[in-house]
Parts: structure tokens; sequence; C-alpha cells
């Protein structure tokens, strides 16, 4: 993890053999990535942009992707964004090639091995979805917040470049990082908590502490936002073997029901829980 690692993505496709790649990303993020895009094609690469995730997805956002992902048939998809993008990449990167209805992959080891090549390149520090075998959809049929859990959505490839986050906001850098605080403390505090798991969530405490205060002050800190990157990528990694608790519970109906972001709802979750 270095600053300016994604400009080296061209070449790292290239050791790859990748001839097509499917890129899921956000409106906003798409214009940064034109340099990497010639870069990619430069090398005789395909590049597909997929439909924009410009919101917490919902299943129907999902199967727009996974449309594109069914009629272009990449071997590679990259995900550029934050949670919201990256959850909806690990997805489609499991059921391009499985075409069952949505609904009947909620719950844990339901899907597929992975046939392409999975990369997910976080452009907030907040969900570690980068880091975990986690993803979440909104079912709008139940105004539910809805996972997809397999080993087989860990990504093959992370890249981690701080300099990607000095455009988000104050508002976005401060709610996304309680995001991240959160996945450490509840994995510390967990009744499932492991020792060995309990070094990451640490690890990421320390960090998003040190960090997440200047990057909200400085978003051009970049010692700051590596600090936030690290420590959410270390949240990640703790949702796996030991995930969340209170706080999340409490957020999914928050965020599904009533619209209220997944960040958000940390700030007032985690104080509730903590008085409890």
């Amino acid at each position: 993890m270095v600053p300016a690692a994604f400009l080296e993505l061209p070449t790292m496709l290239q050791g790859l053999g990748i001839r097509r790649c499917l890129v899921v990303t956000t409106s906003n993020v798409k214009p940064l990535l034109e340099g990497v895009f010639a870069g990619i094609k430069r090398f005789g690469l395909e590049v597909v942009e997929a439909p924009s995730v410009d919101r917490e997805p919902t299943v129907s956002d999902l199967i727009r992707v996974l449309e594109c992902a069914r009629t272009t048939k990449p071997d590679l998809v990259i995900g550029i964004g934050g949670g919201s993008v990256m959850d909806v990449a690990k997805i489609v990167s499991v059921l391009a090639e499985d075409n069952r209805p949505v609904h009947e992959y909620f719950g844990t080891d339901t899907v597929p091995a992975r046939k392409v090549v999975l990369i997910c390149v976080p452009t907030t520090a907040g969900t570690g979805s980068e880091a975990s075998p986690n993803a979440i959809i909104l079912d709008e049929q139940t105004l539910e917040k809805k996972a997809i859990i397999s080993r087989y959505l860990l990504p093959d490839y992370v890249i981690l470049d701080p300099e990607l986050l000095v455009s988000v906001p104050p508002r976005v850098t401060a709610a996304t990082g309680m995001d991240a605080l959160v996945h450490c403390i509840e994995a510390y505090t967990n009744r499932r908590a492991h020792a060995m798991v309990d070094e990451f969530a640490l690890a990421g405490i320390r960090l998003l502490a040190a960090g997440l205060p200047k990057a909200v002050q400085n978003g051009s800190d970049l010692l700051a936002r590596t600090q936030t990157l690290i420590g959410s990528y270390f949240g990640g990694l703790c949702l796996g073997p030991v995930g969340t608790a209170g706080v999340h519970a409490l957020a999914y109906p928050l965020n599904g029901r009533f619209g209220i972001p997944h960040g958000g709802c940390k700030c007032f979750d985690v104080t509730l829980c903590g008085l409890f």
C-alpha cells in the first residue's frame, strides 16, 4: 500500500493475462479513472464499464450490473469505490455465469466458486469490504438488508491507495470512519472474540483513533488517510471470523427502512449501545 499504487494497475493486469475487464464504480469516481482506463487499453485489454452504483445497492441495481457481466463475459471484475461498489463487484464476480434468481443466494456459502479474477480498490475508509467475505444488498421488496457470505467473495487482489481518498468530503470521511471503527470495536468486544482477531481489531482502533480526526480536518493529509485506510482494512479482516454485534443490528433497519446512510447510523447507534 503506497500513494499512487492504483496507477500501476495497467502493468499489473498485463501480467495476469487478462483480456476483458468489467469495471464497477460510481459516476463520481468514473472521471478520475480515464487515465488508468487508457493505460489498460494501451496494453490491448478491453474495458467494459458497468452501470454506475451511485447508492447503497438494491437487488435491482445488482441485477443491472449482473446483466452487463453476463452479456460481456469478462475474465476480470474490478470494484473501485466504497463498500456499495465493492459489494456489487464481489457478487457479480461469482454470479456472472450463474442464472438463478438473486434471492436464492442470500445466506452463507450459497454461491458457486468464482471463475474470474476479482480486484477491489476502496475509495473510502469504512466498510472494509475489500477484506471481508460479506456483501450486503437492500431487498427493496422487504426493505431489509440481506447478506451473501462466502469465502469466494474475498478478492484476489486489493489495492490500497490513500491518494484515492483525498477528495472524500469531511462528512463522508467521518461517517465511513465511524463504520470502520465500529467494526473493530464490535470485533474486540464480541462474544465470539478471538485472540488472533483481537490483534487486528486493536490495531485498527489505534490507527483510526490517530488518523480519523486529522483526515476529517485535512483531507489532503496522506498519513492520516493511510492510517484510516489500513484501519478500515483491519476492520474488514475482523468481519469474517468474528462479525459484528448490536450497533450493526440497529443500523440495518434504520438504513433499509428510512434511508439513513449506513455509516451515519453508527454515530448514533454506538452511543446507545455504549449506554446499554
